[in-house]
């Protein structure tokens, strides 16, 4: 009787390896909390990433170190923080364009709709400014 093994098999996928109890494709779904977590608060991410989850603080240094994956439960309490959306465009940021869900792409595309507008109305009114300014200079001038 031969030995059959994973990799010989055709079953093998190199991407499975076991780390602290989960599989480590599945901490790569962490990857941009982790990095979200730790922008927003570069100092006690832990107790703050615990605090906004409903979880311990151990529980949130298990996964900034990479060690367990967020249960849904705390993946939830997250969204609803105060600091919700900015997890949500962290994670569905971190997606490939075409694999993101249609009403995302709506949704950021509306918001940049939003922020381009309210930039377009600030220079406006920079330019009035300037223009004001531009004139009073032109009649002191004649």
């Amino acid at each position: 009787m031969r030995p059959v093994f994973a990799a010989a098999s055709g079953n093998a996928n190199p991407n499975t390896d076991k780390v602290g109890g989960g599989y480590r494709h599945d901490l790569r779904s962490m990857w941009p909390i982790v990095q979200k977590s730790r922008a927003l608060w570069p100092e006690k991410t832990a107790p703050q990433l615990a605090l906004r989850a409903n979880v311990s603080v151990r529980a949130a240094e298990r996964w900034l170190a990479g060690g367990t994956e967020m249960t849904a439960g705390a993946f939830i309490a997250l969204l609803r923080s105060d600091e919700g959306f900015a997890f949500l465009d962290a994670v569905m940021s971190a997606m490939p364009r075409q694999a993101r869900a249609k009403w995302w792409q709506r949704l950021t595309l509306a918001a940049r709709r939003v922020d381009l507008e309210q930039r377009q109305q600030a220079l406006a009114q920079e330019i009035k400014a300037f223009s004001a300014e531009e004139e009073q200079l032109l009649l002191g001038i004649k």
